[in-house]
């Protein structure tokens, strides 16, 4: 979900502690800290003013890496028989379990992955759990045991959730609100086609060759969308950036050894980014939107009747 929009507004930080903010929003802090916030509406590393090219080149990347987690998540489901047959399962929920399973992930990753990346940033949230889902997906395909099958499964819905509930703020990030509807559609679209392109190959590819095959060939896929994003998916979530650059102006301060005053970003100085305050918002805004948002209660039955047809026992 993207983030609330906040105006970029210009307090060219300095050493001496001056500067103009011409945001109204700003708080009134001690005269003796720096404040630092984006070197004005243009700033070129405010990722809002980005070109286009990298805009798109990140969004692109967030909407694959939503695309192969949804497809993983079904792409089993036709071969479902032929793991139960390899591993002499034939107990009805264990048959349910081995793909339901991977949705359990979606249900729990969430809860800590989005607040972890307003903590240490989007890009580095996102590409840490693409490395995990990548690697207990494709731990799945050499499982020897329904156990084992099953705990990687899971695992790997947990790395694969991180896409479903970063990548909207990424696009908020990057995006103005006027120009993001083509790049929220691309983004939306994912998720949906997913889980019903998924069954298709995964047919197709168990009837050609084996089960096995099904987790092999998704995490080549993922393992190639990867490193496009190790290029192009730079981080985009504004209070990281100014955190960044604020260890820099202190880092600086230090060598000088004439600075005695706090360095603090403008989201510090109005105190909401405690961890506590990170995760209480993380945690309640979903619940919030879900009881005030139309829309969002109405996608939300869409998607549960979805994912119920789909991983029904």
């Amino acid at each position: 979900m993207p983030h609330a929009e906040r105006d970029d507004t210009s307090l060219t930080p300095t050493l001496d502690g001056k500067g103009a903010s011409h945001n109204e929003k700003a708080p009134q802090t001690d005269p003796d800290a720096v404040i630092v916030d984006w070197d004005g509406p243009n700033d070129p590393a405010n990722p809002k003013n980005w070109a286009y090219r990298r805009k798109w080149a990140a969004t692109i990347v967030v909407s694959s890496f939503t695309f192969i987690s949804p497809v993983s998540s079904s792409m089993v489901a036709p071969a479902t028989p032929q793991v139960a047959a390899t591993f002499g399962v034939s107990e009805p929920l264990v048959i349910a379990m081995m793909t339901s399973i991977f949705v359990l992930g979606y249900a729990v990753g969430p809860l800590f992955l989005g607040p972890l990346s307003e903590i240490y940033g989007r890009s580095r949230v996102l590409q840490f759990s693409n490395l995990f889902y990548l690697a207990w997906n494709l731990g799945c395909g050499f499982a020897q045991t329904e156990a084992q099958f099953i705990a990687f499964r899971l695992l790997a819905g947990l790395g694969g959730s991180a896409p479903l509930s970063v990548g909207g703020g990424v696009l908020g990030d990057v995006w103005h609100a006027e120009e993001r509807g083509r790049a929220i559609a691309i983004y939306s679209l994912a998720p949906l086609l997913g889980p019903v392109i998924g069954p298709i190959c995964g047919a197709w590819i168990a009837e050609k060759s084996t089960w096995r095959w099904v987790f092999w060939s998704t995490s080549i896929v993922d393992a190639a969308v990867q490193i496009s994003g190790l290029f192009f998916l730079q981080e985009t979530y504004a209070p990281v950036l100014l955190e960044r650059k604020a260890q820099a102006m202190r880092k600086n301060a230090d060598a000088e050894k004439g600075l005695q005053k706090d360095i603090r970003t403008i989201y510090e100085a109005k105190g909401d980014r405690s961890w506590g305050e990170i995760f209480s918002k993380a945690l309640t805004r979903p619940f919030i939107l879900f009881a005030r948002e139309k829309i969002v209660q109405l996608l939300g039955v869409y998607m549960a009747f979805v994912y119920g047809l789909f991983y029904r026992a």
